[in-house]
C-alpha cells in the first residue's frame, strides 16, 4: 500500500512538472533520478549483507 502511495505522489509531481514546463525533459529527468535512487538504495541494502 505504501509503494502505491509513493508512486501516486510521484506521478502527481511528474504530471505537474510536465504541465508547468511543457516539455518531457524535466519529468524524464525526475523519473530517472527516482529510479537511480531506488537502485542505489537496493545496492546499499544488498551490499550490507542483508539477503532479500
Amino acid at each position: 500500500a505504501v509503494s502505491i502511495l509513493i508512486l501516486f505522489v510521484l506521478s502527481l509531481v511528474i504530471g505537474w512538472l510536465f504541465e508547468h514546463t511543457d516539455t518531457l525533459v524535466v519529468p524524464a529527468l525526475v523519473h530517472g533520478l527516482y529510479n537511480a535512487v531506488l537502485f542505489l538504495a537496493l545496492y546499499v541494502y544488498l551490499s550490507s549483507g542483508n539477503p532479500f
